[in-house]
């Protein structure tokens, strides 16, 4: 954050308002990226720096969140004490809403409505009643809650009259419960903390938090004679012995859904109270709450959770239970749902996180990785289980052990590499267990299409984001966009790319950065595209791919090439529109990409081999240049011949320049030695060559997914639309890549309604691309964060009469 006052033309008469969450006020101590679940589970793990990076350039604080002694300190007297002698002496006021002393803020007195304000002198460590006197203003009035406006004091007041006769009746109660007490109306009853002298029973636990105190206290005064006999305990209000955090999402308050929670956790004598809140910005939009829930019992606690699971359920309301019991006691065994999760890569992270919401699903994730299924274990706990798992091996126990899986679980979510998915489809089918993965449709799943009808099982593809999310936004905008009798599609474009962020791709020449197989993306840029333009169909052979590239700019702001994304012309028929003049689905690459990769191509660097003239070198160990040049048909130490040689396949001109540097950058004409690959395989040789830090994301690097749809319609009245919908998602740095959340969230997405209800998507092997699919799956995305805006245009006027 940088200092405001730097610099003289700035204006001084400005507010500025800052926000802060957890992220903000913490570290993890060990290093690793912040995770605000981890955080509320481990606090412990995690240490203060509110008081370095925000304290010291704020004016005022307000102090609105939720704490307690677990938790670290936004910052102490010492912190302001500090800060003053370094000449960071810019905070004025504290506005402690919290009122614990010293709690997450150093409040050392509590106001009070006729004297609202304290002034705390950070040098002399005194306090003065004084506002005139130099210090820092603190305002902690601890029963602010109960100065109401006159017209709710009334009506509070009305409400209560009718309770006043009862309550003037009962005699005085001896002992707890011995009172004419138990015969009042429930809200009096609930009222009533103390009688005869104790704690009411749903108020126990008061006692219970004094003697958690009075055991911190002694622990402290054990301590502090480290301390040199200074004391530091926080006195806040802790959590009561059974209580539990419960995330919610979706339209909370315009449904009065979450007035119906706090009626829940009233009935059963509970408290609750509300940690952290999102409201969406209009009506259409869904919010975000983090609630704690607290009851004197354990088995009281897990009845309100449950109460309140169900009502979420019916209102179609989100439902996680966070914190550290997260095990799904409260859910009876008959209730939960089992998850078979294939796979243990970046992208099951968010898989997982997201099933795990809701307290009934246990995730079983089966890999051949051991130590991924070790974190996802120590990371998402007991209703996370690791299993190790080959999903292709033929040793008659793993067999055994996959079918044993599939006929336990109640869905599959595959990750595996496509070509594993189908024999694990064959099991879903033979065990009735419904299946989701986000690659593309093969021919051998496809054949499996008639055998899951039969067995009644769904195996839903394509839930990812290319392809998946593509799909959603396609059929919404085509479907919206032909809904009027009479419409005809004239064009129809899908562009989408897995890039780094901008301020990350700079270190690559081809402002590319490889999260997967860097072979995996040589292999597929030498598949061949097909595609349809204005009638016409359009070919080009893998070898020209580079070549057939165009410049597009996102945004006014993002410069790309787009490269033709395979055969297009089968997207055609399953969108519904097989006539449609020009149909094409691109890849998207920085500006730059393609007269690079041209280069490449054209030099033979992208050829599986084995090449003929680079057998004699496989039992050699050439240096790059001579390796290169043997490759060509040239002499290694002749620079005019090697270059003549990339010229006849390169040409001549700017871009020719452009991929000679880009030779020079792989170190293909350096004397350094070939990297250890088959020489033969020229594919190997420039895989190991890209396989190099610039290439690669490194440590606070964000990647960036982006997508583009366009829709070119005419409508019956001549006049022609333009419809958009652009998709545009950054990673945070540390945090979940862009292109695993958006992948991940997609395919749980898909599961979860699946396990809810599969009844409507109906069965056998299918994509994403009818109304039941995209209506329910991109407005949960929207919940997410993850939104296509769309936008429509007039590009010609309505023909006149």
């Amino acid at each position: 954050m940088r200092e405001p006052g730097i610099g003289s033309a700035q204006d001084c008469r400005k507010l500025y308002l800052c926000i802060t969450t957890a992220e903000h006020m913490v570290r993890n101590k060990n290093g690793a990226p912040f995770n605000k679940e981890q955080y509320y589970r481990e606090p412990d793990q995690y240490e203060p720096v509110f008081q370095d990076t925000i304290l010291p350039y704020s004016t005022v604080i307000v102090n609105c969140m939720y704490w307690d002694a677990r938790f670290p300190k936004l910052f102490t007297q010492d912190d302001i004490h500090r800060h003053v002698m370094q000449g960071h002496d810019r905070l004025l006021g504290v506005c402690d809403i919290t009122c614990d002393a010293d709690g997450s803020v150093p409040t050392r007195l509590f106001t009070s409505i006729e004297h609202p304000f304290f002034v705390y002198n950070a040098l002399t460590e005194k306090t003065s009643s004084c506002l005139d006197d130099p210090g820092v203003l603190f305002h902690a009035v601890d029963h602010l809650p109960s100065e109401l406006p006159r017209e709710a004091s009334e009506h509070f007041g009305n409400c209560l009259l009718q309770f006043l006769p009862a309550m003037v009746a009962a005699r005085a109660p001896e002992a707890c419960g011995q009172g004419d007490t138990a015969s009042w109306p429930a809200a009096m009853r609930g009222a009533v903390i103390a009688e005869g002298g104790q704690l009411s029973r749903e108020y126990e636990y008061i006692q219970q938090l004094r003697s958690a105190y009075e055991r911190s206290d002694s622990e402290e005064a054990a301590m502090a004679k480290d301390r040199g006999g200074r004391t530091s305990g926080p006195h806040s209000v802790q959590a009561p012995p059974a209580c539990v955090t419960l995330d919610l999402g979706g339209h909370l308050f315009d449904s009065m859904f979450i007035n119906k929670v706090c009626d829940l956790v009233e009935s059963q004598r509970g408290r609750v109270q509300i940690t952290n809140i999102d409201v969406g910005s209009s009506v259409g939009d869904t919010s975000r709450a983090s609630i704690l829930v607290m009851a004197h019992t354990q088995e009281a606690l897990d009845k309100i959770v449950g109460m309140i699971f169900s009502a979420a359920n019916e209102a179609k309301v989100s439902f996680r239970r966070t914190g550290a019991d997260r095990d799904g006691a409260s859910i009876p065994a008959e209730a939960q749902r089992s998850i078979l999760l294939l796979g243990s890569g970046f992208v099951s992270g968010p898989v997982i996180e997201y099933l795990l919401r809701r307290p009934e699903n246990v995730v079983t994730v089966a890999s051949i990785q051991r130590s991924e299924l070790e974190n996802f274990a120590q990371l998402f706990g007991a209703r996370c289980q690791p299993q190790f798992l080959d999903v292709l091996s033929e040793d008659a126990e793993m067999a055994a052990l996959r079918e044993d899986l599939v006929k336990r679980s109640d869905v599959i979510v595959s990750l595996v590499p496509a070509t594993m998915h189908v024999g694990m489809a064959k099991l879903a089918i033979k065990h009735k267990t419904h299946m989701v993965t986000a690659s593309y449709v093969s021919e051998q799943m496809q054949s499996l299409d008639k055998d899951a009808r039969d067995a009644g099982v769904l195996i839903i593809n394509e839930v990812g984001l290319d392809p998946g999310i593509d799909h959603l936004g396609a059929m919404k905008m085509i479907h919206h966009a032909t809904s009027s009798p009479g419409c005809r599609v004239l064009k129809f474009s899908s562009l989408c790319g897995g890039l780094p962020a901008p301020e990350a791709a700079g270190s690559s020449p081809l402002g590319y950065k490889f999260s997967w197989s860097p072979k995996g993306v040589l292999l597929a840029s030498r598949n061949s595209a097909k595609w349809m333009q204005d009638g016409k169909l359009c070919e080009v052979p893998g070898s020209e791919l580079f070549a057939s590239g165009k410049p597009m700019t996102l945004n006014n702001a993002l410069a790309f090439d787009v490269l033709p994304n395979r055969d297009s012309t089968a997207f055609a028929e399953l969108y519904g529109m097989p006539e449609v003049p020009t149909f094409f689905r691109g890849t998207l690459r920085y500006r730059g990409y393609c007269e690079r990769m041209i280069a490449v191509a054209r030099l033979g660097l992208l050829e599986l081999g084995p090449v003929e003239q680079l057998l004699p070198l496989k039992e050699k160990s050439p240096t790059r240049r001579q390796w290169f040049a043997q490759l060509l048909g040239c002499v290694a130490d002749d620079d005019t011949m090697l270059d003549a040689a990339m010229s006849e396949r390169l040409g001549s001109g700017s871009d020719a320049e452009v991929g000679k540097e880009f030779i020079g950058w792989l170190g293909l004409l350096s004397d350094e030695a070939l990297p250890q690959a088959l020489a033969e395989n020229p594919i190997d040789v420039t895989t190991a060559l890209l396989n190099r830090a610039e290439m690669l994301y490194q440590p606070g690097e964000r990647d960036m997914v982006a997508m583009y749809h366009e829709l070119v319609v005419e409508r019956s009245d001549g006049a022609i639309e333009r419809h958009t919908a652009t998709l545009i998602e950054y990673a945070e740095p540390h945090g979940v890549t862009a292109m695993a959340k958006t992948v991940g969230i997609t395919a749980a997405i898909a599961a979860q309604l699946v396990l809810d209800n599969p009844a409507p998507f109906g069965v056998g092997v299918q994509r994403p691309l009818t109304k039941v699919w995209y209506e329910p799956m991109l407005r949960i995305l929207e919940g997410e964060g993850i939104r296509m805006e769309e936008r429509c245009e007039i590009v010609r006027g309505a023909s006149k009469l």
